[in-house]
């Protein structure tokens, strides 16, 4: 079991020149340095540097200079990805006194300090190693932030303050998407929202909650994040004027262009609206798949009625609509044909097409996918590249051979 005095060890003369002679070489070697680790080191300092080496993996995905920082699995896990964190700083006033609660190994504190070197950050967390990591890892980035060991029930807030708050949603041992499991809980999240200026909170992109429940903790405004494709982050916020009030915010992130975020903001009134009359039986000439953080949200009824598109089968199903319309959330295809889902006709029809890849998507039909794509022939001398959509047409299991706009 690691220890603070471990974690403290990370920080010493000796552990950081190993460190940074791992990360000049162009590919680590584990046997290797494994076995130089043993010679320098202890055997569970060995064993830590090591288990800090494997989460580099992971962290490579996370932040652009992983050999900055330091790690538990569980704290990595739950860390913001460093763009997402960059973006979500944006959140706060230029010049605020921001308190990051629950601040892990110090993702949001560090890009909130990066933001704006006149933005005063405290990070407070109840676990030792924690806040032992936040303080190497500021370290690590030159950003100076001061660190608190509590629990957030003893912390003193003042009008003045704003709250970045990341509660621990892995309590149990394994993630949790609902309001009664957070630590710390809704009751003390409810008592720092009656006495901060603003609070941005972070939760689970899959929590679910019934809006006309009595709910322990009532957002203002809600958003959901994406970046490249994935679902990142759900956030609640209070008293943040970026944000309108009752409103619900979808904002994605181009892999194109660093830092580049597009924003479509639902108010609460659209969000409710009766879905019936943009649902269709019949696909039209274009079909389009949308962002994931719009399906998080269970927006895709809302947003197919707000710009005037339609949508296949249900709220979950694609875009179709008689014209493509440009949108950063929308990839659209030129329908090509409609098929049954009948792997006998869609082979048949494939071997006329000159195709070089094919892509395959589904959307409420359960289907193995990559035994489909198998079976698909495909021609080296061709440029052409087709999507499959799979979904439902008047509730009926239907294949839309695609071409890319």
């Amino acid at each position: 079991m690691v220890t603070i005095d471990d974690i403290r060890w990370l920080a010493s003369p000796q552990a950081r020149q190993f460190w940074i002679e791992i990360s000049e070489l162009p590919v680590a070697d584990t046997a290797l340095v494994l076995k130089r680790a043993r010679s320098l080191f202890l055997p569970s300092q060995a064993s830590l540097m090591m288990a800090q080496l494997e989460l580099l993996a992971t962290a490579k995905r996370k932040v652009s200079e992983p050999w900055k920082w330091h790690w538990t699995k569980q704290l990595l896990e739950q860390a913001s990805d460093e763009v997402t964190a960059m973006e979500t700083a944006q959140d706060f006033p230029a010049e605020a006194h921001v308190d990051d609660i629950c601040c892990g190994a110090g993702a949001d504190a560090i890009a909130l300090a990066k933001r704006n070197l006149n933005l005063k950050v405290v990070a407070y967390d109840r676990c030792p190693i924690a806040c032992e990591l936040v303080r190497q890892n500021a370290a690590s980035h030159s950003c100076l932030i001061q660190v608190v060991e509590t629990s957030a029930e003893n912390i003193q807030i003042d009008a003045s303050t704003y709250i970045n708050i990341d509660p621990d949603r892995r309590s149990e041992g394994r993630r949790v998407t609902n309001l009664d499991s957070l630590s710390p809980s809704s009751d003390v999240i409810q008592s720092l929202v009656a006495k901060a200026r603003g609070i941005s909170l972070k939760l689970s992109p899959g929590l679910r909650v019934e809006w006309n429940s009595d709910l322990p903790l009532v957002p203002e405004a809600i958003r959901y994040l994406s970046k490249d494709g994935a679902v990142k982050q759900q956030r609640w916020y209070w008293g943040l004027d970026r944000w309108p009030k009752d409103s619900i915010v979808v904002s994605t992130h181009s892999k194109s262009s660093d830092y580049h975020w597009s924003h479509e903001i639902f108010d609460r009134k659209q969000a409710d609206e009766n879905a019936r009359e943009i649902l269709v039986d019949r696909c039209m000439p274009y079909v389009a798949d949308y962002d994931p953080a719009i399906r998080a949200a269970e927006l895709g009824a809302a947003f197919a009625k707000k710009h005037q598109w339609s949508l296949l089968d249900s709220s979950s199903g694609y875009l179709t609509a008689s014209q493509p319309v440009q949108h950063p959330m929308v990839r659209w295809f030129r329908l090509l044909h409609e098929l049954p889902l009948d792997r006998r006709q869609i082979k048949s029809l494939a071997k006329t097409l000159d195709t070089k890849t094919w892509e395959l998507k589904s959307r409420g039909v359960d289907l193995d996918l990559e035994e489909m794509r198998k079976m698909l022939p495909t021609t080296s001398a061709s440029s052409e590249a087709r999507t499959i959509l799979f979904t439902r047409i008047g509730g009926r299991h239907r294949a839309l051979i695609c071409a890319a706009c």
